[in-house]
């Protein structure tokens, strides 16, 4: 009887390629050695709204005639024809930064000063345009991973070629243009670039080079690197060469001291054995024995963090016969940032040929083409082809859920031509999702992103940590807008940022109490002192009365020569240019505004009651800290009372007479039978919960809709298990163990055999 085949288990060079050690044996010895080369299992992550960065072209013009309202008059001549000449217009302009949030503290604070104090409404609104944007793949990559997956394949190898060769000719045609350019630098260049080339068609680049290009074709310069490519790295991290780690333990357990050997159960078991105590694999075991094997029994409330409890024998031995599987395979890490100006639906399914972000993905001058399109239904075609997989894992945060579930939903659509793709879902892992939207969207709409911190205590304020992340907070809120009139003009340009509008369906849970008989109603207006909630609103209401006082574009009078008064957009918060993009110049605000507007209630009434089931591959985690004050509701609060015989449809057509004064409060004045109010928003309220964005109410919704059993989301969120505030909750150890527990278990579970 033969020996068995010896199983060679490989771990990969500084190249990518594996390799395995064997001993060397006499001619004598016919035993064969079999090297079982490990599979690809791209991990796809999104981040949230405003987590990708953007570059933009300069695409506005000035409209030349107007109508009798005030609007530009229609080009009634503008086909697409002449679309392609104004495409071809836009490709000559300069790529510039549109938005990329600072990373590290220092950075934060001048952003907070830089573009928080000194940069125009008029900019922002050019410079963050949905129409004149697409993903912008140069940010930095400051966080590498000890043992970084690399793919190494020709079709990747040929992609980066490419890239090289039209960044040279790109920089040589900058020089050959530039009158102070001196022939030894177009010389120096031209060296440079064939000692590049050379290096990389002979497979030698400099190690350091060759992680940073991979790590950028995988996108991870397309996001905030401070809130996301930390978590990247501690993924990479724990689960690329698990089979090498195994060994290295083998070597003390049983005497395999080669570690060329298959791996026997025992190997996996004393694995797990010795890292039973130490994270992150304490933190998985106790997820094992919470959402698993415990999973029908009652559960106890914790009273520390989940990472912290102790494990069965069941899950350790549960977390070996998950290992043997996951050890098969790679996760090369890709990050997904997309443009989440646009429509949701774009940024999942693919993005309109008559965007930027299409059209982008086509030009050939060096700076975004070789990377395609940024929708993730491309970014998951070419993962699989780059990794040569069948099977893929998606982790989301915040809107990135969102965009998910459009990507989903065509997935498993029915409908001929749709690429079906479910089947190779291993599963999804969904964090701080707002499910129904959030009420966040409105108070910044309208009162921008300053005004944020939850009421505190007396002593609250001398805590360090609490000035440091304001700081930090005061960067990103810098970059948008602290007051409504640096906000509006980016946020009602952009569907997909109107979409986080609380839906439909959004159930407001009312900790603090609120009396009100609409269970969807989260909008109020209070009398004086806010005590008193006189009426409220939900959100097809607010759809209804978008132009009125309180709702997401409201008017303002304009006064007419004779005496008279008429209502009209308060253009100042939409279009503060006064111009067109090449792609709008045909139509007039209101019309933008109602293409954008439609989009926003197509994407929630086509998603409202659509989550990814199939197979129990989904899993969720939300944060319901009290700690993290989050608005459940938003209340207008009134200067004095309302007179007592008011009546709903009267306050809903009172006249705005003064804006936002741009202050932190939002605060408008309006007439009401004649005499002035003056209302402002009130802050987050000492009962509200959450993340300090999405609230619990919409983080739950997947389990309160029935879509979810409570018993299989994740949830962490008040002080004892570990809350963590919305933008960096992907920087919490609790929630990275929740990730790493979704990817071993949907791998165990939902990976292909042998």
């Amino acid at each position: 009887m033969s020996e068995p085949n010896i199983k060679l288990n490989p771990t990969l060079d500084k190249n990518g390629n594996p390799t395995a050690q064997v001993r060397m044996t006499s001619t004598e010895d016919q035993q064969k050695c079999q090297m079982e080369i490990a599979r690809y299992m791209p991990i796809m992550l999104l981040p949230g709204i405003m987590g990708s960065n953007l570059q933009y072209r300069n695409g506005w013009v000035k409209p030349s005639k107007k109508s009798e309202s005030g609007e530009p008059a229609k080009d009634v001549e503008n086909g697409e024809e002449n679309q392609d000449k104004d495409w071809e217009e836009l490709k000559k302009e300069t790529v510039e930064k549109s938005w990329m949030p600072p990373n590290g503290l220092l950075k934060s604070i001048g952003a907070a000063f830089k573009d928080g104090l000194f940069r125009r409404v008029k900019a922002r609104h050019r410079e963050i345009h949905q129409e004149l944007t697409a993903v912008d793949w140069r940010g930095p990559i400051t966080h590498i991973p000890k043992n970084p997956i690399i793919i190494n394949t020709k079709r990747l190898k040929d992609k980066i070629l490419k890239a090289g060769e039209q960044r040279h000719n790109l920089k040589m045609a900058q020089l050959q243009k530039s009158h102070s350019s001196d022939s030894w630098k177009i010389s120096n260049e031209q060296n440079k670039y064939e000692e590049w080339k050379e290096k990389w068609e002979n497979g030698e680049p400099h190690q350091n080079e060759l992680t940073e290009e991979e790590l950028r074709f995988r996108g991870w310069g397309t996001v905030h690197a401070d809130s996301y490519q930390e978590f990247t790295v501690f993924l990479e991290n724990n689960l690329n060469n698990l089979a090498q780690d195994i060994r290295d333990v083998a070597k003390t357990s049983n005497g395999n001291q080669n570690g060329a050997h298959c791996l026997s159960d025992s190997d996996y078991e004393n694995f797990v054995t010795q890292k039973k105590d130490t994270q992150p694999w304490k933190a998985v075991l106790a997820r094992i024995d919470r959402y698993i094997i415990n999973r029908d029994k009652e559960q106890p409330k914790l009273e520390k963090p989940l990472s912290e409890q102790e494990s069965s024998v069941e899950a350790q031995k549960m977390l070996a016969e998950w290992l043997k599987k996951v050890v098969n395979y790679q996760f090369p890490v890709y990050i997904c940032g997309y443009n989440w100006l646009r429509d949701n639906a774009e940024s999942g399914t693919g993005y309109s040929s008559r965007s930027l972000e299409f059209l982008e993905s086509e030009k050939e001058d060096g700076t975004n083409f070789l990377f395609g399109p940024s929708d993730l239904n491309s970014r998951i075609q070419r993962a699989l082809e780059e990794c040569n997989s069948e099977q893929f894992l998606i982790l989301t945060h915040s809107m990135g859920g969102l965009v998910t579930r459009a990507y989903a939903k065509k997935a498993t659509s029915d409908e001929p031509g749709e690429t079906k793709n479910a089947d190779k879902i291993c599963g999804i892992f969904h964090n701080v999702m707002p499910a129904t939207g959030s009420p966040a969207f409105y108070k910044r709409l309208r009162a921008g992103f300053s005004n944020e911190p939850p009421p505190r205590r007396f002593y609250e304020y001398f805590t360090p940590t609490l000035w440091l992340n304001a700081l930090k907070d005061a960067g990103f809120a810098g970059v948008l807008g602290f007051t409504s009139r640096a906000t509006s003009p980016i946020l009602l340009n952009s569907p997909g940022a109107m979409q986080l509008t609380p839906w439909p369906n959004y159930t407001p849970r009312r900790f603090s109490g609120d009396n009100v008989s609409d269970p969807n109603a989260w909008l109020y207006v209070a009398d004086h002192k806010g005590e008193n909630i006189r009426f409220s609103f939900n959100t097809k209401e607010l759809y209804q009365n978008y132009d009125r006082w309180f709702g997401l574009w409201p008017t303002k009078p304009k006064n007419l020569n004779n005496g008279q008064q008429e209502e009209q957009m308060d253009r100042i918060n939409f279009n503060p240019n006064g111009t067109k993009t090449y792609f709008q110049k045909d139509k007039t605000d209101a019309e933008i505004f109602e293409n954008n507007f439609d989009k926003v209630k197509l994407f929630q009434k086509n998603h409202a009651t659509y989550y990814f089931t199939d197979d129990n591959k989904t899993r969720i985690s939300f944060c319901d800290s009290k700690d993290h004050l989050t608005w459940d509701t938003i209340k207008w609060v009134s200067d004095r009372n309302f007179p007592e015989d008011l009546t709903k449809q009267e306050l809903i057509e009172a006249v705005l007479t003064k804006p936002e004064d741009s202050g932190p409060r939002g605060t408008v004045k309006m007439k009401l039978r004649g005499e002035d109010y003056f209302l402002h928003l009130a802050e987050k309220k000492r009962t509200d919960r959450g993340d300090g964005t999405v609230p619990t109410a919409s983080g739950e919704a997947p389990i309160t809709q029935g879509f979810f059993d409570r018993k299989d989301v994740l949830v962490t969120g008040d002080k004892n298990v570990g809350g963590y505030e919305h933008g960096s909750s992907y920087n919490l150890d609790e929630t990275r163990h929740d990730a790493l527990f979704a990817v071993l278990e949907s791998v165990a579970l939902r990976g292909q055999e042998d």
